[in-house]
């Protein structure tokens, strides 16, 4: 069996649109038009399980993380389930929803490194505000981009409602660029408050 972008057919090579279900490289490198059309005739009957992971994968890498769940428990179910089995559950992994703690905002700030002293004061006058309600998670950058980076991931991870800082330019540009892969299509500003 081929799968072409409009239904059925015969040929060969990805890059058309064309391509064989049953061989594994080009199931890999299959447009996701095609793909879709290929589970469309195929039902749960094998290799649906791989075509959906390659699906989900597609889904995940543009940012459409619910429709990546789909596919993924539509490959669960198909008759090929085995097979995909492992690359489905670690592509399961990556899309678990961390549920957001409305009362938590992260604060990235330079807490060690050479502007500590920055850091320090920064969170000594966000810690006089009153925060009825309000939890404070600071989080160290250690006032380097890659620390700014690590700390927007911790940020998610703990589920944070929003992100304040970082402090120097350079943190904030690469936490912003950090936090806008987070959110695919989303502006900065909803990003910092989602």
């Amino acid at each position: 069996m081929h799968a072409t972008r409009s239904g059925t057919g015969t040929g060969s090579g990805s890059g058309s649109g064309v391509f064989d279900v049953h061989d594994v490289a080009a199931i890999d490198a299959a447009p996701e038009d095609a793909v879709r059309a290929a589970l469309a005739q195929l039902g749960d009957a094998a290799p649906a399980g791989r075509l959906a992971l390659r699906a989900a994968r597609l889904a995940h890498h543009r940012g459409d993380d619910a429709l990546a769940r789909a596919h993924l428990a539509r490959a669960a179910s198909a008759a090929d389930a085995a097979a995909v089995h492992d690359a489905a559950g670690a592509l399961a992994r990556e899309l678990v929803e961390v549920p957001v703690a409305p009362a938590t905002i992260a604060v990235l700030l330079p807490l060690s490194g050479r502007f500590a002293a920055i850091g320090s004061e920064l969170r000594a006058a966000i810690e006089l505000a009153p925060a009825t309600g309000t939890s404070w998670l600071f989080l160290d950058t250690r006032g380097e981009p890659d620390g700014a980076v690590a700390a927007v991931e911790q940020a998610y991870a703990k589920g944070a409602v929003g992100i304040l800082g970082p402090a120097g330019t350079r943190e904030a540009i690469t936490a912003a660029r950090a936090a806008v892969m987070r959110t695919p299509g989303a502006p900065v500003s909803s990003i910092l408050a989602r």
